[in-house]
């Protein structure tokens, strides 16, 4: 299908981008940084509801420090690539079957 080829297209240049600046920047560009700049209050929601409903001590909640938090700092552009070419390859695979008539 053209339309996953294409996200997936903007998927992999969205990463090249943001590994531009995770390269010129120590720091680089978090998922965390991505989502809230999206919408903040959900990623406050996320804490929340880890802390609330998925802890299983929500008196000393650690589930969302050493775990959740981590992975939210990961630097942004392998998840971007990563989806891009996901996309890219079932967006092609499906061109293929179609091509063939399946």
């Amino acid at each position: 299908m053209i339309v996953l080829r294409i996200l997936g297209i903007l998927l992999i240049v969205a990463a090249i981008a943001a590994l531009g600046a995770h390269v010129l920047n120590d720091q680089g560009y978090a998922i965390a940084d991505a989502w809230a700049s999206i919408d903040r209050n959900s990623l406050v929601g996320l804490q929340s509801l880890v802390e609330k409903s998925l802890d299983p001590n929500p008196d000393d909640p650690t589930l969302y420090f050493d775990v959740v938090l981590p992975i939210l700092e990961f630097p942004l552009w392998p998840i971007l690539a990563i989806l891009g070419f996901i996309l890219l390859v079932i967006g092609t695979a499906t061109r293929k079957r179609r091509r063939l008539g399946r």
